[in-house]
């Protein structure tokens, strides 16, 4: 008697593992993902120099645009202010007028205007600069009569020295020196905040 074959699925299922087995394989490895390797994202160098291209150009954009305001600024400092005789002219030394003033009481005087009538200047401390004054005319009269055109002949051993006294014109008190046909004059005007220097009375009125 003959004994049936007995089919079984034993051989066809391994044979089907194995099919898969290969199959997966197959697909991993032409991906690239056998191994399960991470992927590393990466910056382009490109967009990476793109970047430092534009913080550059923004720092110096920056910079330059606070240096423009900062010069800006500076030079409408550094102009000159109106005062209150008239629009402001810029200021001159007062050395050129008087070197002995300057050395004596220039910390004092700023502002210094010279106009056809003489010169103004503004007072940062009255008390020292009108003692001063006072009672040292006699030292600088000679220097402010050559700036205002009123020089002596310094060669002429007659020419007598300036003698000062006071003159009161439209309630405004003048000292004025004289030297035979020479005069100066100086004033404290202006709540004794300004200093005027002329040859004439008239001139120190005119300013």
């Amino acid at each position: 008697m003959a004994i049936a074959n007995i089919d079984t699925f034993e051989h066809d299922i391994s044979d089907e593992i194995k099919n898969k087995e290969a199959t997966i394989g197959d697909i991993a490895a032409a991906a690239g993902d056998v191994g399960n390797t991470p992927q590393i994202n990466t910056i382009s160098p490109l967009l990476l120099i793109s970047v430092i291209i534009l913080c550059l150009s923004g720092i110096i954009g920056g910079g330059l645009l606070g240096y423009i305001y900062y010069t800006k600024q500076k030079t409408i400092a550094s102009q000159p202010k109106d005062t209150p005789l008239g629009p402001a002219v810029p200021t001159i030394a007062l050395s050129t007028i008087s070197p002995e003033l300057d050395r004596s009481i220039g910390r004092f005087i700023s502002n210094i205007q010279r106009s056809e009538f003489g010169y103004s200047m503004t007072i940062n401390s009255y008390p020292p600069v009108y003692a001063y004054m006072i009672k040292n005319e006699s030292l600088y009269a000679d220097e402010i009569a050559t700036a205002v055109g009123a020089g002596r002949d310094m060669s002429s051993s007659t020419t007598v020295p300036f003698t000062f006294t006071d003159v009161t014109e439209n309630n405004q008190n003048i000292r004025v020196g004289t030297s035979e046909s020479k005069t100066i004059s100086y004033a404290f005007v202006n709540n004794t905040k300004t200093l005027l220097i002329a040859s004439t009375v008239e001139n120190i009125l005119k300013l």
